[in-house]
């Protein structure tokens, strides 16, 4: 998996070199697609590239902060993935991303599973 990664990055090496986005404003501009790509492609890896250092079975859940503790066990009990909730880490999150929306539809998706 780490080669299809590795690819994937050679790939967006290839576009900053011949300047698909060589502006500031044009790399704002195409963030929020760039950023829907990106989180769909953790989904369907299950947050790999986090995992690697963070994944459940390394998280000491009875030594997090209380709040940290159930999100995580709730996570860990609804299957879900890093990305669910940690969007804007380690790249910032794109202008007028709505926080609140974003974890309303979350919500909604549990209450239908």
């Amino acid at each position: 998996m780490k080669v299809v990664r590795k690819i994937q990055a050679t790939n967006e090496l290839f576009h900053w070199m011949i300047g698909s986005v060589d502006e500031r404003e044009e790399l704002e501009a195409k963030r929020p697609q760039l950023a829907r790509y990106v989180w769909q492609v953790m989904k369907e890896t299950d947050s790999r590239e986090c995992r690697n250092c963070h994944g459940s079975n390394f998280m000491l859940t009875k030594t997090q902060q209380p709040k940290a503790k159930a999100m995580h066990e709730l996570g860990i009990a609804w299957d879900m993935t890093c990305i669910d909730c940690h969007k804007g880490i380690p790249h910032s999150l794109p202008r007028n991303f709505n926080k609140e929306a974003e974890m309303d539809a979350l919500h909604d998706r549990m209450e239908k599973e």
